[in-house]
């Protein structure tokens, strides 16, 4: 997947990548329907707020292996409330 800290990308654009990212690697999908757009909206509104975008970035590249997501991440029980279950 694409690299979140890449040169000349926007924040806004880096930090949505970081949360695609995070989506796919939680396996977590907000619904199709109205209230899943909410979701995505206030997934999106913590994300680009993060000041923790680094770490996000090493623990998704596998850099911080003792890092838990859920200690620095601020849609961590958003996610955790989005899995996909089998």
């Amino acid at each position: 997947m694409a690299d979140g800290s890449k040169p000349g990308l926007r924040r806004a654009d880096r930090q949505a990548l970081l949360m695609a990212r995070m989506m796919e690697a939680l396996d977590a999908a907000p619904g199709t329907d109205a209230a899943g757009q909410r979701e995505l909206d206030a997934l999106f509104g913590r994300c680009a707020g993060c000041p923790e975008a680094r770490l996000c970035q090493a623990w998704l590249d596998g850099k911080v292996s003792d890092t838990d997501y859920r200690d620095f991440c601020p849609n961590a029980s958003l996610f955790g409330r989005l899995k996909v279950t089998p």
